[in-house]
């Protein structure tokens, strides 16, 4: 090729003067009849991509177009062009034979600039079409006009799919791209053109508004193509993404979601290592959500409880199963709670497990519910049980006390009869306590409800326990300055109190130890009190003594179980403290002392929120009592009560009709008319009860005064009658005073009349 050129240097105007093919704006190829190369011009060099290309055939494919005869001056057609890395294609070919030479000068024409970079995307297009069409996409290019403006002169045909204009309506400026840019995303776009422009790659999200008036999310790619160090065009690649995106908004909604459960989840890969934790996980072991990541799960302190199913874990993730279970977790300082986890294997998209879902609820609240519940079903069955008993002992004690009193006012106080009666009185009225508790256990005890200032309460119990019996127990109180008042009988949580210190009590050892008696305002949601909501109160009793047995703790509000063998105590105690706080709408609740020993707090409502009705003035004028020799009408199918009430009356002067029940009561009331001038009803009797025959006095003589009776409390139903004009409640065992006072007249409100 070298010696071609010399041969070339010095040609005439016949000729071919190189320097001036050198810089010809097309290529030419000079070559002898054997089709050996000897000069290839800088164009051709260019187009070609070859610096010493040896033959014809390195160029074009062998065609007669490239050696004209001898007669022929001049060739014109078309020639297959070789370039690397195309296909092959053809271009206009001029072949002149030099004059005077055994050379061949070949020139070609090049294909329009643009039309050539548009073929090339087109086929470019044509070939990732499948793949553009597949990722819902399009190229772009943008060039300088007249080195004013940059604008788009190429569009591929993906661009209507996402936007809604075709690449013509684009290019002929009947539609614009960049218009289509949601407003408040021009931010990016500019980052992007500004980036480019600077030789940058950037790739930018943002919206666009179809035609339709969607909105689209788009990822776009800015790639800037430089001449030199300026930058003569910008390729573009724009793929549509708002499906990622909403999977990417579903995905953030779903782990907002989750953070905000109250239910602990992690995601751990297959060594255990977590990938992601809820806020609530991250409570359960005492880190934050960031100490978390990249931790293996076991490196955080687990129960006993836990590390001993850890096989059985494996066994059911191996099995690609689901492991659930109830346990004993543990809470910050070593407290046990109880707990409901799983362990769950996540597939990925070839099927395999990928990942494993732990996780964990504290069902403590849960437990204590189902406690809850479950204590509530046996109280309602032992509370009929206890009403039952209560009702008929009552009856029975009626007339044994009745009896026993009236004749203890006989005897002389010094003799042995009057002592003999005076402790059958004295068990007589242990009887009549216990028979109370069976009635607090049934929760039909009566209730005075009053506000109570518990902090006073306290401590007038505190002044009542047996200390002497107990010289090595220390008095811890811390008190709540300025406590909420509650609503309730202060008898009756007196009895709660008293029960629950004494017990506290009686758990230390020889070697004593701290009672802790604690009073606080809550808010009982936060407490996890169930079904109680607002603000509270608290009152703890904590011992440091031995503790309770899971079995006994198990059975602790069990009626009539008991640990003590003295035989005093049958195991009413803790059952009708909690027979009482339930009927005061509170809550008791046992739990571990964290320092030892047991703990039990007892929760109520403030003042300010209890709903407590009011007591009625249901007395529109005193009860003028009895007159001596009137007839008082008793009416009790307990015939021991009806025999004392018939000697006591008769003793003190009035005249006495019996019945056994309320039909032969009504039949006496409609012989003697107007003559009676009282009545002394039962409750409970066969064959027509108390409340019936009340209705039937009732109605025949609406200021006929009659008193109930009964062997149960004050309940609703005894309420009932007194609402509907029943003077007062004497309850059974009664005292003979309370008798006479009653039926000789009283002062006091007729519902709230009693001993």
């Amino acid at each position: 090729m070298e010696k071609g050129l010399d041969n070339a240097k010095g040609w005439d105007a016949e000729g071919v003067n190189l320097e001036v093919c050198e810089v010809l704006p097309c290529p030419v190829v000079l070559y002898d009849r054997q089709g050996r190369i000897s000069f290839l011009n800088g164009q051709g060099r260019l187009f070609f991509q070859s610096e010493t290309p040896k033959t014809l055939n390195d160029l074009f494919l062998p065609s007669p177009l490239f050696f004209p005869s001898s007669s022929e001056s001049v060739r014109e057609g078309e020639a297959t062009v070789l370039r690397r890395g195309e296909p092959f294609r053809k271009l206009p070919v001029q072949v002149v034979l030099l004059p005077g030479r055994d050379l061949f000068c070949c020139t070609f024409s090049l294909p329009d600039p643009n039309e050539e970079r548009r073929r090339r995307w087109e086929e470019s297009e044509r070939r990732l079409r499948p793949l553009l069409e597949s990722v819902n996409a399009f190229f772009w290019q943008m060039e300088e006009k007249q080195g004013q403006r940059w604008e788009y002169t190429l569009f591929t045909e993906g661009v209507k799919t996402i936007t809604g204009l075709s690449s013509d309506e684009l290019l002929s400026g009947k539609g614009s791209l960049v218009e289509t840019v949601f407003e408040e995303d021009w931010a990016a776009l500019e980052y992007a053109f500004l980036g480019a422009m600077q030789g940058e790659r950037r790739e930018v999200e943002y919206r666009l508004q179809r035609t339709d008036g969607s909105l689209v999310w788009v990822k776009e790619l800015w790639i800037p193509v430089l001449e030199g160090e300026r930058v003569i065009r910008i390729d573009g690649l724009c793929l549509d993404i708002t499906e990622e995106k909403r999977r990417e908004d579903d995905l953030k909604s779903l782990r907002a979601a989750v953070d905000q459960m109250e239910e602990g989840v992690a995601v751990i890969d297959k060594e255990g290592r977590i990938l992601y934790a809820n806020p609530c996980y991250a409570d359960f072991v005492d880190r934050s959500v960031e100490e978390l990541q990249g931790r293996k799960i076991l490196d955080f302190p687990l129960s006993e409880e836990v590390l001993s199913s850890l096989d059985e874990i494996r066994q059911a993730l191996r099995q690609g199963k689901t492991w659930r279970g109830r346990y004993t977790g543990l809470r910050e300082g070593g407290l046990p709670r109880e707990e409901e986890g799983a362990v769950s294997p996540v597939r990925g998209v070839n099927g395999e497990v990928a990942s494993y879902v732990v996780t964990r609820q504290d069902i403590t609240w849960k437990r204590d519910l189902e406690v809850h519940a479950e204590r509530s079903r046996r109280f309602e069955e032992v509370s009929h049980l206890a009403a039952g008993l209560a009702h008929d002992f009552n009856n029975i004690l009626g007339g044994i006390l009745g009896y026993t009193e009236w004749f203890r006012k006989r005897a002389d106080p010094g003799s042995r009869e009057y002592h003999v009666l005076e402790e059958m009185e004295r068990a007589g009225g242990r009887a009549a306590r216990l028979v109370s508790d069976l009635l607090g256990l049934a929760r039909e005890g009566k209730m005075e409800v009053k506000p109570i200032e518990l902090n006073s309460l306290v401590l007038e119990i505190l002044g009542k326990l047996p200390w002497k019996g107990f010289p090595k127990v220390l008095l811890d109180q811390s008190l709540e300055k300025d406590l909420p008042l509650v609503e309730g009988d202060r008898r009756q949580i007196s009895q709660v109190l008293y029960n629950l210190l004494l017990n506290a009590l009686e758990a230390f050892s020889e070697k004593g130890g701290t009672l802790k008696v604690r009073t606080r305002s809550v808010k009982l949601e936060e407490e996890g009190i169930p079904a109680m909501k607002g603000q509270g109160i608290s009152l703890s009793v904590a011992d440091n003594g031995p503790g309770l047995s899971e079995g006994i703790r198990r059975h602790l509000f069990d009626p009539f179980f008991t640990t003590k063998v003295d035989g005093r105590h049958l195991g009413l105690g803790l059952p009708t403290a909690m027979g009482i706080v339930q009927n005061h709408k509170g809550h008791l609740r046992f739990r571990d002392n964290p320092g030892g020993g047991a703990l039990f707090e007892l929760f109520f409502l403030s003042l300010t929120e209890s709903s407590q009705e009011s007591a009625k003035d249901l007395c529109e004028a005193p009860f003028r009592g009895v007159e001596k020799e009137s007839k008082v009408l008793v009416i009790d199918d307990e015939e021991l009560v009806r025999d004392f009430l018939d000697d006591l009356l008769q003793e003190a002067g009035y005249q006495t009709l019996l019945a056994a029940n309320g039909k032969e009561g009504l039949d006496l009331f409609l012989d003697q008319g107007g003559q009676i001038g009282a009545v002394l009803l039962d409750i409970k009797m066969p064959v027509m009860d108390g409340k019936e025959t009340f209705r039937e006095l009732h109605a025949r003589d609406p200021r006929l005064p009659v008193f109930l009776i009964s062997g149960y409390a004050q309940n609703g139903e005894v309420q009932e009658l007194l609402d509907k004009g029943a003077l007062g409640f004497i309850h059974k065992p009664f005292r003979i005073e309370e008798v006479l006072t009653k039926i000789g007249g009283s002062h006091c409100q007729a519902n709230l009349c009693s001993s």
